[in-house]
């Protein structure tokens, strides 16, 4: 079902049309597809357990809060190249193709996500708080290959970045602290990483 049309708030500016909006609250143990005509849409899914959730079409943003047991699969680009993960467990996110790109995961107070892609430029960077037990698989067929991101070394309160070292096929996924001492959130090694990222990341060969 398609959540009426309507406007955030920045759309509430002269002269901006409404941003489209698709909620899907408090269901269980259905399955759902959401089919996006409009790349700006704001796809927002809360209070959902055990349900499979298609997201077809580009999308401006995508926020889960509070759900559980869950896969969702997006078929193609998150334009506002953010996903908002908040108060989840046990949740599955599949990026189905090469073009459906997330540059960056926010996952918050969280556990058990596990986050599925065919090529390593689908997304750049994965920050993350006081969650435990994500786990990034890349690859397809026969050879999948699989990065525990958090590590029993994690400071609870203290937010982590997950990321490429390179651009290179061979790169791997390391996790830092992040600095935020500056205007935006930086580590020495993520800046090192984004520094070559003019072209993209071929299929990773390992």
């Amino acid at each position: 079902m398609t959540a009426p049309w309507a406007a955030s708030g920045a759309s509430l500016l002269p002269g901006l049309s409404p941003r489209p909006q698709h909620h899907i609250i408090n269901k269980s143990g259905e399955s759902e597809t959401v089919v996006s005509t409009h790349m700006a849409t704001f796809v927002y899914i809360k209070g959902c357990k055990g349900m499979e959730i298609v997201v077809q079409g580009k999308i401006g943003k995508l926020c889960i809060d509070d759900c559980s047991g869950i896969k969702i699969s997006l078929d193609n680009r998150v334009v506002g190249e953010t996903v908002e993960l908040i108060k989840c467990t046990g949740l599955e996110m599949t990026l189905l193709a090469p073009d459906s790109e997330v540059s960056v995961f926010q996952i918050d107070d969280s556990a058990d996500i596990n986050l599925r892609i065919t090529r390593k430029n689908q997304l750049t960077s994965l920050y993350y708080i006081r969650t435990g037990n994500i786990k990034l698989f890349q690859g397809e067929g026969d050879e999948v290959y699989e990065f525990p991101l958090t590590h029993e070394t994690d400071v609870p309160d203290v937010q982590m970045v997950s990321h490429w070292t390179s651009t290179k096929p061979d790169a791997t996924m390391v996790t830092e602290r992040v600095n935020r001492e500056g205007v935006f959130p930086a580590t020495e090694q993520l800046n090192l990483s984004k520094a070559g990222q003019k072209k993209p990341v071929e299929d990773a060969e390992r």
